[in-house]
């Protein structure tokens, strides 16, 4: 038997879990055919850039909340004893990033501020930066505060889908799973041009947004 003292990130990840669970959530989940998604990302990783999915999924994001549900880049703050919506008019992107450090592994969530306001290309960048700095210890205080938004990608590690936590101060967080083939249709799909799919999750702060903006987000 071993115990260790949570310290340091992994302290910091099991108290925001803890606060989380009093944060009255609401998910929406659909699955997507992606083919179109996946030849757009062939197209530009042939321009000679490496182009994470992550990336692309940020972008494709940012875009809906910014054209289609600017409510979704709402957050809840609890002023004395009054809840507060608060619109920042701007997407504060959060990244989730997966961070290991020997036999140990936490997650850290920088924050792409404005990220409404930045082409692809800039995006992509900024998202590599912020990662390189969580993973290399660099990373600015500043840089992990102040996200409205968060992404996720349980698919790194194979998993179709997830419902992460939503942590205290977003107002959703968006998951995506792994891109593949429909179990099942492997074998199809060695001789008929079946689509990838993908699924994607919204869990959301359901005191400051509802299910119908959540659902248009999707």
């Amino acid at each position: 038997m071993s115990e260790e003292r949570l310290r340091g990130r992994a302290g910091a990840l099991a108290e925001n879990m803890s606060r989380s669970l009093t944060v009255p959530t609401a998910t929406t989940i659909r699955e997507f055919s992606v083919g179109s998604f996946v030849q757009w990302r062939l197209a530009l990783q042939s321009q000679g850039s490496p182009v994470p999915v992550i990336s692309c999924l940020a972008y494709a994001l940012v875009s809906a909340i910014k054209e289609e549900v600017p409510a979704m880049r709402c957050r809840l703050e609890l002023r004395g004893d009054a809840f507060w919506k608060v619109d920042d008019d701007q997407i504060n992107l959060g990244i989730a990033v997966d961070v290991q450090s020997g036999n140990s592994r936490s997650v850290m969530v920088p924050v792409v501020h404005g990220a409404d306001q930045l082409s692809f290309t800039e995006l992509n960048i900024r998202i590599s930066q912020l990662a390189e700095a969580c993973r290399s210890g660099t990373i600015n205080v500043s840089d992990l505060k102040g996200a409205n938004v968060v992404l996720t990608s349980t698919g790194r590690f194979g998993a179709t889908g997830g419902v992460p936590r939503l942590p205290i101060g977003p107002g959703c967080i968006i998951a995506a799973g792994s891109i593949g083939i429909p179990p099942g249709l492997e074998v199809l799909a060695e001789s008929m041009p079946i689509q990838p799919v993908l699924m994607m999750t919204s869990t959301y702060d359901h005191r400051i947004i509802q299910g119908s903006e959540s659902g248009a987000l999707l």
